[in-house]
């Protein structure tokens, strides 16, 4: 692959914002609370479980 090649380029325009969807459609079936300024990165995996 080429030097400063992107890897990741999106087929479907609409699909970053579908997976974004399907984090927060996870949590709440499986009754997380979502971090009230939206910043997942404090949570442990203990704390939101194994998925």
């Amino acid at each position: 692959m080429a030097r400063g090649q992107k890897r990741n380029t999106r087929v479907v325009p609409g699909a970053l914002r579908a997976l974004d969807q399907l984090k927060y459609d996870v949590a709440q079936e499986l009754g997380i609370q979502v971090p009230a300024d939206d910043y997942w990165g404090t949570m442990t995996t203990r704390d939101t479980g194994a998925i």
